[in-house]
């Protein structure tokens, strides 16, 4: 039994205990896939086949989640974050609208899911390496900010990652591929071989391109991950007022700040194992290069610009050396008590809340993002708002008012989306117009 479930006493039981979380991941599915079909016609969508798809990849990040959050701070507050993002409005409204970017989502929710699989190994997981390189190609092809994910990625497993104690004198010794931990090599395989999509993303680029952010952007995104967003072009007068919006940012940055003292899983980290085979890294590179200056040849503009980017695998060969200088100057992050930040705490702060600052001054520059393909922080951003409704009070009576209250204000959502789709402006046409907007070429 661990410390987020020991005064739940009807936990002790692991049969029981699971057989209750199954069930409840069915109905968080099942009421999630009825609030997403509810009053749509899929015959009268512009593309049924790629909304279903939405629809479908929607719903496989609900168990995600909940997995996350367990795996980082428990049972309860999985299920909270899993309940929270079955009833969010937007996530369900970008189902329909917008599905390459719940896609991004689910990819990157996957990623991450293998990242804490792969980080815990203590033998090789060939299979898991697998899906967690092909995660990311997916989602490096779907949206611009996976990018910004698997440098986190990155960058927290050399943080964390144990290191063999036994060390060669000479540092020339220590630079090379094989002599990193298995997760470094198969992270920077995986960016070796997503490599191509950053130059599909430099040559389909327009600056202006879709919505872009509102000067609001912060203010939506920080109150639950867009949950009461409103959206001039499709429905120009529904929104929820001066008062409610004030009121959701606050409640929202109230969680999130509770959510440091929620206890934390400790969970022993390994992720060394033997080096991947010798010619896997050659035949990355020599494969993804070949590709991007394939996509150059074939460009029908910015071409020097693409053939310049057939230099990014050849330098994202160079990670293993780069983690090497990190670990000589950079110390392990330690592990700390339960209510200590945590590692896996503190990379659902760096991906939840310090990658959409970062990209939003990046905006400022390069106007080039819509503001559906930041869903993909979202997921753990209500993880960690789950986490404080959760702990916010060690009183049973107070912990559930807060929940509770939670869960109504994200179901508040549902029928905000409705209103939406009633509106005169959010016809076939007009959904079309959105989804073309947000992703256009």
């Amino acid at each position: 039994m661990t410390e987020p479930d020991k005064d739940r006493l009807h936990f002790s039981n692991r049969k029981y205990r699971t057989h209750l979380i199954f069930s409840f991941l069915t109905i968080a599915i099942l009421v999630s896939a009825a609030l997403r079909l509810w009053g749509m016609e899929l015959r009268s969508l512009p593309d049924p086949e790629t909304y279903v798809t939405g629809i479908f990849l929607a719903l496989g990040s609900i168990p995600l989640i909940f997995l996350i959050a367990r795996r980082i701070f428990g049972s309860t507050v999985g299920g909270v974050a899993a309940l929270m993002l079955t009833l969010h409005g937007f996530h369900i409204s970008l189902s329909l609208t917008a599905p390459i970017y719940v896609s991004g989502m689910f990819l990157s929710l996957l990623a991450t899911w293998l990242l804490f699989l792969l980080i815990r190994a203590r033998t090789p997981r060939p299979w898991l390496e697998a899906g967690y390189i092909a995660s990311v190609i997916a989602g490096a092809l779907t949206a611009e900010p996976f990018w910004l994910l698997v440098v986190i990625h990155l960058c927290w497993a050399m943080l964390v990652l144990p290191w063999k104690l036994a060390l060669p004198e000479v540092w020339s010794r220590q630079i090379g591929f094989f002599k990193v931990p298995r997760l470094i090599q198969t992270q920077t395989i995986a960016i070796i071989l997503a490599a191509p999509a950053i130059s599909h993303s430099i040559y389909r680029a327009r600056k202006g391109v879709g919505q872009g952010l509102s000067d609001d952007f912060l203010m939506e995104y920080f109150s639950f991950g867009f949950l009461f967003a409103k959206d001039d072009l499709t429905i120009p007068t529904h929104h929820a007022g001066a008062v409610g919006v004030w009121f959701l940012l606050a409640f929202a940055l109230i969680l999130l700040v509770a959510g440091l003292k929620a206890p934390k899983r400790e969970a022993p980290l390994f992720a060394l194992g033997q080096s991947l085979p010798p010619r896997l890294p050659i035949i990355s590179a020599v494969v993804s290069t070949a590709l991007m200056l394939w996509l150059a040849l074939i460009a029908q503009r910015r071409t020097e610009d693409v053939i310049a980017l057939t230099v990014l695998p050849l330098m994202a060969s160079g990670i293993p050396v780069l983690t090497t200088i990190w670990r000589n100057y950079v110390p392990r992050l330690p592990s700390g008590a339960l209510h200590f930040v945590q590692e896996r705490a503190i990379f659902l702060w760096l991906v939840a809340v310090v990658s959409p600052l970062i990209l939003f001054a990046a905006y400022c520059k390069a106007p080039t993002l819509a503001p559906a393909s930041f869903m993909i922080f979202v997921p753990y951003y209500l993880i960690l708002c789950a986490a404080g409704a959760v702990w916010m009070f060690r009183r049973r009576t107070f912990r559930w008012i807060i929940i509770s209250l939670t869960i109504i204000v994200f179901a508040a959502s549902v029928p905000y989306v409705t209103g939406q789709a009633e509106t005169p402006d959010n016809n076939k046409d007009s959904a079309q117009a959105t989804h073309t907007t947000v992703r256009a070429d």
